[in-house]
Formats: C-alpha cells, structure tokens, sequence
C-alpha cells in the first residue's frame, strides 16, 4: 500500500529519439530517393517494483522511388550496441542508466540491432513502383523488470540505418 502512494509521486518517463540515416550508393542503386521515417518508443511511466517488464511499439517506414519494375533490396540496422553486447542503456540527466532492448517480433525474442554480437538486421526487398508506397516495419520495446533507477526522464539516440 505504501509503495503504491509513493509511486504516484515518482512519475518516470521515457523516450527514445530515433535518428536517421539512410545510404543507398550509386553504383548499385535501383533508388533514386530514400525516404525513412520513424513513429519512436515511448515507454511512459516505469515501475521499478513491477516483475514485468514494460512493453511498447513504434515504426520504422521506407519509401524508396526510382525505375519502376526494378527491384529494391536493403537491410535495416538500428546503431548504438556494442559488439557482443546486445543491451541497450537509457540514460537521465543524472546520469542513471535504464537497461532496454528492441525487438524484430512481438515476442521479443529476436534483438533488432547492427547484426553484431546477439543482434539482427532486418533484411527485405520489393518491386518498385511509380507509387510512394511505404513499406512498415514495427519495432517492439522493452524496459527489463526490477531496476533500482532513479527518478527522471530517461532518453535514448538510435540511429536507424539503411542499406541498399
């Protein structure tokens, strides 16, 4: 009961900024423009005494236009994760650190990360056309139970990669 009342005055937010990169070289290139864009994570308010962890979505969208008829193969990567290391730290304005991870499934099962260490990329491709169709790739957050953390805004910069 007392743990419940003080909580309503310990309000944990997090963010996390996606930033973007796209590449698509010349020589190779089937695409004349890359478009990738982001819906980011926003996990909300945290408990550190909850067993379970908290769980969010975004999105990851790519249009890419060029010949019609040609096909447009590409692998997405997410930056920020050291080799061998498959754990992702937010960090406060305290300096706190709040362990995480991006997921490729809604089961969280696979890392979604620069295809080093525990960690995928995601790999498609598909027939260009002359619409801009987007092309969705959800991502799916999640904050590990039971960290002692103190009170604060949490954020984090992943940079979104896409290679042609």
């Amino acid at each position: 009961m007392y743990w419940s009342t003080t909580m309503k005055y310990f309000h944990r937010q997090f963010l996390i900024i996606m930033v973007l990169l796209a590449w698509c070289p010349q020589a190779e290139a089937v695409c004349s423009t890359v478009s990738v864009s982001t819906i980011g994570l926003a996990f909300g308010n945290y408990d550190p005494a909850s067993a379970v962890p908290t769980y969010t979505t975004g999105n990851i969208s790519i249009i890419c236009t060029g010949i019609a008829g040609a096909n447009s193969a590409y692998t997405i990567g997410l930056g920020g994760i050291l080799s061998g290391n498959s754990l992702r730290y937010m960090t406060s304005a305290s300096g706190s650190l709040l362990k995480y991870n991006i997921y490729e499934d809604v089961a969280r099962s696979i890392v979604w990360g620069s295809g080093q260490g525990n960690t995928q990329l995601v790999t498609d491709s598909y027939t260009l056309t002359t619409a801009n169709i987007p092309y969705n790739y959800p991502i799916y957050g999640a904050i590990l139970a039971m960290q002692n953390v103190s009170v604060g805004v949490y954020y984090d910069v992943i940079n979104v990669i896409v290679n042609f």
